[in-house]
């Protein structure tokens, strides 16, 4: 990681690498179409490769003791926010309303007019809009922890994967008016490419290319594949 970026910042900078490196006429044409590739076929393999990460999803396999304090973390603080914008003593509101002059951005009155907030100072037009997107966050902090309870059993080892396959089938057949696994071939001798046809050449085409490199392998992709849309061997 580069020593001068946060995390964040390095994450969002290799993810812009990793998606420059998608050769869209390329992935095109692997999924049977002709001409040039279509400002929307881009789109949507973009917005589906952004939730892609190599590898095991460890988030996926978090357990519920470890999950869970996080989770209680969060609740608090934005509960306690909540709280306290809530019930602001007039006197606080006073002070940060006579501070905000100094931070208003120019124009912003009379943008204001027929604005839900027109009227509002520059902080309680901040604070109001903070209370809805903190009510807004506290509803998918809850969705969160119910769409990601840890499963019982052995969990998923490329389940993010397999989320990603679903997604580019989803793109596969919405561009192609083609089911993903229709027509796909197995060739036990060709050890380097065993599953083979439009679909699978698409998606290992692309997900290589994010990668930089050719991994996962092409087994597992196609295993990942057959295992996503529940066809035999």
């Amino acid at each position: 990681m580069q020593d001068d970026l946060p995390p964040v910042r390095y994450k969002v900078e290799a993810q812009t690498e990793a998606l420059c490196r998608l050769d869209f006429e390329r992935l095109w044409h692997l999924c049977g179409g002709e001409g040039a590739a279509s400002d929307t076929f881009e789109h949507d393999v973009k917005s589906v490769m952004r939730r892609y990460r190599l590898g095991p999803d460890r988030f996926a396999r978090m357990p519920a003791k470890e999950r869970t304090p996080h989770y209680r973390t969060l609740e608090r603080v934005v509960g306690s926010l909540r709280d306290q914008l809530e019930t602001m003593h007039p006197h606080i509101a006073w002070e940060l309303e006579t501070a905000g002059i100094n931070h208003e951005p120019e124009g912003f009155l009379d943008q204001s007019i027929g604005e839900p907030h027109e009227g509002l100072s520059y902080s309680e037009y901040l604070m109001d809009a903070l209370l809805n997107e903190l009510a807004i966050f506290s509803d998918i902090l809850r969705d969160a922890q119910a769409d990601n309870r840890t499963p019982r059993g052995k969990p998923k080892q490329n389940s993010n994967l397999e989320t990603t396959i679903r997604g580019l089938g989803a793109v596969y057949q919405k561009h192609t008016e083609r089911e993903p696994m229709a027509g796909y071939r197995y060739n036990d001798i060709d050890e380097s490419q065993p599953y083979q046809g439009r679909f699978l050449n698409f998606i290992q085409a692309t997900i290589w290319a994010f990668n930089g490199a050719q991994k996962p392998s092409s087994h597992a992709i196609g295993e990942a594949a057959r295992r996503t849309f529940g066809v035999r061997k």
